[in-house]
């Protein structure tokens, strides 16, 4: 089985994270997991955005990448910020009272969220479509078997973000891969 993470670099990342004098291991570990997220997912989704919006002359603004509130969030317990098992308990009551309730108790989702088995089922449709393509060039990188068999069994191994929260997201992401590398004339040769 191929090793996703280099145990070097992930106890490397470990050791930078700041200690504190009668922590124990549930709330240490929840500072390495908040460390992890913002020293090495969030650079690079910052850099993605950053890129992706300048592509096309669009300014953005990440109101939330403050790093006075980074830097006081790293120090507050999940349990605060979870509270009664809310996610994002304590942006909701700050914001309590500046936007509707409406907007507040929203629940969290990522893009494109669908759940409705409508929309995953026309996902799988396209990405059939895809595999009676020979030359669809999405598959010189992923295995064109190991989708069909996927897409007859578990969506699951179908590759996607890790925060997927719908089978469909690792179906669209095949697909626009594809449109990508049609669009831009990629090819891989191995």
């Amino acid at each position: 089985m191929r090793r996703l993470i280099d145990p070097g670099r992930y106890h490397q990342a470990l050791a930078e994270v700041p200690r504190l004098t009668g922590e124990d291991r549930e709330r240490q570990r929840e500072r390495e997991v908040f460390h992890l997220g913002l020293t090495r997912w969030l650079p690079a989704l910052m850099d993605r955005q950053d890129r992706l919006s300048m592509a096309v002359g669009l300014e953005v603004r990440v109101p939330f990448a403050d790093h006075r509130l980074a830097e006081y969030l790293f120090n507050v317990p999940m349990r605060l910020k979870r509270h009664a098992g809310t996610p994002k308990a304590v942006l909701r009551e700050a914001s309590r009272g500046l936007l509707p309730d409406k907007v507040v108790d929203r629940p969290k989702s990522a893009y494109p969220a669908s759940r409705n088995h409508t929309h995953v089922a026309r996902m799988r449709e396209l990405v059939m479509d895809l595999l009676a393509d020979p030359h669809a060039p999405v598959f010189d990188l992923v295995d064109r078997e190991r989708v069909r068999t996927a897409l007859t069994g578990d969506l699951d191994d179908l590759p996607g973000p890790i925060t997927a929260v719908t089978p469909a997201i690792g179906l669209s992401y095949l697909l626009e891969m594809n449109r990508w590398f049609q669009r831009y004339g990629v090819r891989l040769t191995l």
